[in-house]
């Protein structure tokens, strides 16, 4: 599973906001690391955010895991889920920012991968080139 958002002659202020949800998206994915607590990556992710542009709103999750039910709720990446990430496990994430115009009132941009967990080395993203 992956997401984009498809930006049709983009305002400066929708250019931005992809950056910065896209950078946001490859903190996330690097926090993401055996021995931590999923709530640290959601805080990454967050912060980025808010350091880069604190008028964008930030949703109460990047995502979630995938096991025996495609959304696992007890791995829901929040700042409240206290669950250690372990090796193998395998997660959407994603970055959704809505107030990224000042114009448009309902714009929004997104971007989400899936990733497994790896102990050794960056997580495996498994839509890579989508």
């Amino acid at each position: 599973m992956a997401s984009r958002t498809l930006l049709v002659d983009p305002t400066e202020d929708q250019k931005k906001a992809y950056m910065i949800a896209s950078d946001a998206l490859d903190t996330l994915i690097s926090h993401m690391t055996v021995g931590q607590p999923i709530s640290s990556a959601y805080m990454a992710a967050k912060n980025l955010v808010m350091q880069r542009n604190a008028d964008l709103s930030v949703p109460a999750n990047f995502g979630f895991g995938i096991g025996f039910n495609y959304k696992e709720r007890a791995l829901t990446v929040s700042a409240t889920n206290e669950t250690i990430i372990e090796e193998g496990m395998t997660f959407h994430v994603r970055i959704a920012l809505t107030g990224v115009s000042k114009v448009q009132a309902r714009s929004i941009v997104a971007i989400g991968d899936t990733i497994i967990i790896q102990a050794n080395g960056p997580n495996k993203v498994l839509t890579a080139g989508i």
